[in-house]
């Protein structure tokens, strides 16, 4: 994205650094990529919020879906890490399951978690939320 002249440093700028662990898409991959959200973790602490998913498909239509069990892994991992903050890729597919999981890390209650989905397009919004 440097390359691009697309990139934001939160240092420089106030913003978050978002990263992507897709763990239902590149689940080999989750070892180097847990490396490296320790490594970013470090260098921009508490601005920097992980993206987790997907628990719907998205425009293609095909993408490998998060089962809520992942899902709490992928959360646990990222406490474990020191990361406070994810960012859950196509909230559409959130359903009670999901919701049971994510009010174990969240500090907002079930109600709250419901509550947060309501959009236009329920497909398209996503949720950030904190431990």
């Amino acid at each position: 994205m440097r390359m691009l002249n697309v990139y934001f440093s939160p240092k420089k700028y106030g913003n978050k650094k978002i990263v992507m662990y897709y763990t239902s898409m590149h689940n080999k991959l989750s070892p180097h990529l847990v490396h490296n959200i320790i490594k970013l973790r470090k260098k921009y602490g508490k601005d920097l919020l992980v993206g987790l998913g997907t628990i719907a498909t998205g425009i293609l239509g095909n993408e490998p879906l998060l089962s809520p069990q992942n899902l709490q892994k992928d959360l646990q991992d990222m406490k474990n890490i020191g990361v406070d903050e994810v960012v859950i890729f196509r909230l559409g597919g959130l359903d009670s399951e999901y919701i049971k999981t994510l009010s174990k890390y969240s500090k907002i209650n079930e109600k709250n978690i419901i509550n947060s989905r309501t959009s236009d397009n329920k497909q398209d919004c996503q949720g950030s939320y904190a431990y």
